[in-house]
């Protein structure tokens, strides 16, 4: 067993850059906590490897996150705040243990992009792993799910004054919830 790699990271100010990269062999985990306050930030998380959680928080406007997350037993939890930013959440599971994505963005003109890839199959009555909540107005989430055979969670919450849209691409085609102004 090989040492479990953290990383704390607290940024307070414009236009600042997180980029962490962690790779790892055998059955330890890999943790990072970030957090990015003001607006303009931007974050590039990697994980490779077994046990790995990535959290991230962002707020104001702005901010980007990117989290590329390899290996097996996966958690990622996201949280924007803000208008005009963007998620880039990309999940590749090499075994049939769980992984879990906990997306959330609240403001204006907001854009979650996810790609989940794997072994893992839904069966019975097992929870819900995919999770993305918007909130505001004019957002979008894009997903693509190959294969993936479990229940993805959407919530989106409009404001008064604009829309939303869904896209959801699997294996077997593609769901387009229209944009609803």
């Amino acid at each position: 067993m090989i040492n479990f790699n953290r990383a704390f990271i607290n940024q307070i100010g414009y236009y600042n850059i997180i980029k962490s990269i962690q790779h790892q062999e055998g059955t330890s985990g890999n943790l990072i906590d970030a957090s990015q306050q003001i607006e303009n930030q931007s974050a590039y998380i990697e994980q490779l490897g077994t046990g790995l959680k990535t959290i991230l928080r962002q707020e104001n406007e702005g901010n980007a996150a990117n989290i590329r997350s390899f290996g097996q037993n996966i958690t990622q939890i996201v949280t924007q705040t803000g208008t005009g930013n963007m998620i880039n959440s990309w999940i590749e599971n090499s075994t049939m243990n769980a992984k879990e994505a906990r997306l959330y963005q609240q403001g204006m003109n907001n854009v979650i992009n996810l790609s989940v890839k794997g072994a893992l199959k839904g069966e019975g009555m097992e929870p819900i792993l995919i999770a993305i909540t918007q909130e505001g107005n004019d957002f979008m989430v894009s997903a693509l799910m190959d294969p993936y055979a479990k229940p993805i969670e959407v919530h989106q919450y409009n404001g008064m004054a604009g829309g939303m849209e869904v896209q959801i691409r699997t294996d077997r085609g593609i769901s387009v919830f229209p944009t609803k102004k």
